[in-house]
């Protein structure tokens, strides 16, 4: 059954399946950590992820990702699941544990 992802806003098979790769990039106008007292990780880092149909792809993108991430890269399994099932609203819900590099 289709049902409308948020905040995606697409229309996704319940109980579909992706895999995640996560990493943090410093943003370009973010002072050098290492030499910098003005340094805040909430302000000068960004979240990037992508998408991915097998754990495969979404490792072999972490492998290339790794060693521009500030942290290191993460990969984790996500389903289609309810988010509101009377509004037939649903959202991407990480299962299992992940995987860092």
């Amino acid at each position: 059954m289709k049902v409308f992802v948020y905040p995606e806003k697409t229309t996704e098979d319940f109980g579909a399946e992706r895999w995640v790769c996560e990493w943090q990039e410093l943003k370009t106008d973010a002072p050098d950590p290492n030499t910098s007292d003005d340094f805040d990780p909430d302000m000068h880092l960004v979240t990037r992820l992508t998408g991915h149909k097998t754990k495969d792809s979404a490792l072999k993108a972490a492998h290339k990702i790794v060693e521009r991430a500030y942290y290191g890269a993460c990969v984790y399994k996500q389903v289609v699941d309810w988010f509101v099932e009377e509004d037939r609203i649903a959202e991407w819900v990480t299962v299992g544990e992940p995987e860092y590099l």
